[in-house]
C-alpha cells in the first residue's frame, strides 16, 4: 500500500484502475479498448515523470532541433508549395518522438516487464474493436475472450511490477491457472 500511495498521483494509478474496472464490466470488444487505455494512461504519466529514461523520445527535442535545424529549414522551403507539405513538415519536426505503439513497448522495457505472445497479441487485438471490428462468429468470440483474459493479466502484471511486487501472479491465460513469477510473461516462456 505505501508504494501505491507513493505512485498514485504521479502515475495516475487511480485513473488507470477506474478504466480497468470499467473494462471488467464492459462488453467483449469494448473491454479490450478500455484495458489498453488503462495501460496507456499509466504509460503517458510514466513518460511525463522523472522515472522515465526516454520520456517517449529517441532524442531530446533541443538536441534534435540543433542537429536538424538546417535540414528542417530546407524541407520547409521545398515543401512550401507541395500539397500537404505542412503536414509532412510537421511529422519531420517530430521525428524524434516515438509513435504510440513504440511508446508502449518502450514503457514495458523501462519498467522491466517482458510480455508474452498472448499479451502482445491481445494488445494488437484492441485495434479491431477500436476501428469498427465486430464479433462475427463463435471463433471470434473465443479469440476475444482469450484476449480479454490476456489484457486483464497484462494490466495486473503492469501494476504489480510498478509496485515492486516480487511474488507470483495467477496466469489466467493458461489452462489450470498456474502461478507464475511476476517476471514471467502470461503463457510462460
Amino acid at each position: 500500500m505505501p508504494k501505491y500511495l507513493e505512485l498514485r498521483t504521479e502515475l495516475k494509478l487511480r485513473d488507470a484502475l477506474v478504466q480497468y474496472w470499467a473494462a471488467c464490466e464492459a462488453s467483449l470488444g469494448i473491454n479490450l479498448i478500455l484495458h489498453a487505455a488503462a495501460i496507456e494512461s499509466i504509460k503517458s504519466a510514466w513518460f511525463k515523470s522523472s522515472r522515465s529514461k526516454s520520456r517517449g523520445s529517441y532524442m531530446e527535442d533541443s538536441a534534435f532541433q540543433n542537429l536538424f535545424a538546417g535540414l528542417l529549414r530546407e524541407a520547409n522551403c521545398r515543401l512550401s508549395n507541395v500539397e500537404n507539405g505542412d503536414r509532412i513538415l510537421s511529422r519531420m519536426k517530430s521525428a524524434n518522438r516515438m509513435g504510440g505503439n513504440e511508446e508502449v513497448e518502450q514503457f514495458f522495457t523501462e519498467i522491466g516487464l517482458e510480455l508474452g505472445s498472448s499479451e502482445k497479441e491481445a494488445r494488437r487485438a484492441r485495434n479491431s474493436p477500436a476501428h469498427g471490428g465486430a464479433i462475427r462468429s463463435d471463433e471470434d468470440m473465443l479469440k476475444w475472450t482469450r484476449y480479454q483474459a490476456a489484457c486483464k493479466v497484462l494490466f495486473q502484471r503492469t501494476l504489480l511490477q510498478l509496485l515492486g511486487y516480487q511474488g507470483n501472479y495467477v496466469d489466467k491465460t493458461t489452462s489450470g491457472l498456474p502461478l507464475r513469477p511476476i517476471s514471467e510473461p502470461a503463457g510462460g516462456k
